[in-house]
């Protein structure tokens, strides 16, 4: 007000000093002639329609996900008309976020048993550099990207996809000491197959992790079918190599190479192949640039997730 009644300045002046509207600044002077105060008057504006504490209990349900569910649901179950967006500003101004959550097994009792019986048998930090965790992943071919850059009034050009795209299965493994090869399989594998696998490629790849011999690798993998196929089991006994004989079910964030595939999965996405062959390729490429430094990490975080699913008396953990 003191910038106003100096030298006769005008709305526009004030605004341009204080960085304001020129509106505001009008508003601001009419509200001091007639309460002496500049701030607004009790019950100014429209009264929110929202309670803050009905909206928190809406968001927080897992029923309403999305603002628009919230809102009919606000106007099925509380009876308060509103728009999606008010239910957006409102739980913007109470500090909630819309976040997806990550797709997680589905445990049952004895699930949780086996994976708190492992997780306290193989706390010992140096038993995990004798371990090679190795797991199957299947690539799809990636399509276009989904949106595009257009100006104002023009449509997008339509994106054409395929209804089952292809893919390429592959399996890995990798430890403290380095990565095997990059193995592509067929889409339908059985045990025997599996088998056959194990005695041909993959003994040889896993025994070249450790080539003084002076440690026999110790074999880690999820409990898929063809993995727990008598005949593998047969096998891997007579073989070289240890294998874990109590390693839990529907327990991924055990296995470090899921990780792994993930991190293999975040530089295909930036690459686009559009042929089996390109896809081929870029797995190729993107598994042996992989630095060793962040399978490390991966072995390394052994230990905190057996002490997560300790934490967790067996559940689901962040991993």
């Amino acid at each position: 007000m003191q910038l106003y009644n100096r030298g006769g300045r005008t709305y526009a002046d004030v605004a341009r000093l204080l960085g304001e509207y020129p509106n505001f600044v009008k508003r601001a002077v009419k509200r001091f002639k007639k309460t002496g105060d500049v701030k607004n008057e009790k019950g100014a504006g429209r009264p929110r329609k929202l309670e803050g504490k009905v909206l928190a209990r809406v968001l927080r349900n897992r029923k309403s996900g999305s603002t628009r569910a919230a809102a009919r649901h606000m106007e099925r179950e509380e009876g308060e008309s509103v728009s999606h967006m008010t239910v957006w500003r409102e739980a913007k101004r109470k500090g909630l976020s819309y976040r997806v959550r990550r797709q997680q097994p589905q445990l049952t009792q004895r699930h949780r048993d086996r994976r708190i019986a492992f997780a306290n048998r193989h706390h010992d930090r140096s038993f995990w550099k004798r371990v090679v965790a190795v797991d199957e992943k299947t690539f799809s071919l990636y399509s276009d990207t989904r949106g595009v850059w257009v100006r104002k009034g023009e449509h997008p050009p339509p994106r054409e996809t395929k209804k089952w795209p292809g893919g390429l299965k592959v399996w890995a493994g990798s430890c403290w000491y380095g990565k095997t090869r990059l193995h592509f399989l067929p889409k339908s594998f059985s045990g025997s197959d599996y088998q056959t696998f194990l005695r041909e490629e993959a003994v040889d790849d896993l025994l070249a992790l450790y080539p003084d011999h002076s440690r026999r690798p110790i074999l880690l993998q999820d409990g898929d079918g063809f993995h727990m196929a008598n005949c593998v089991k047969n096998f891997l006994r007579k073989s070289p190599i240890f294998s874990f004989e109590d390693y839990p079910s529907r327990s991924p964030d055990l296995n470090w190479q899921e990780n792994v595939w993930e991190m293999v999965l975040q530089g295909l996405r930036l690459r686009h192949p559009t042929t089996m062959e390109g896809l081929k390729i870029a797995l190729e490429e993107e598994w042996e640039k992989l630095p060793l430094s962040k399978i490390r990490s991966c072995v390394a975080s052994m230990p905190r997730r057996l002490k997560a699913v300790i934490t967790a008396r067996g559940g689901n953990t962040r991993y």
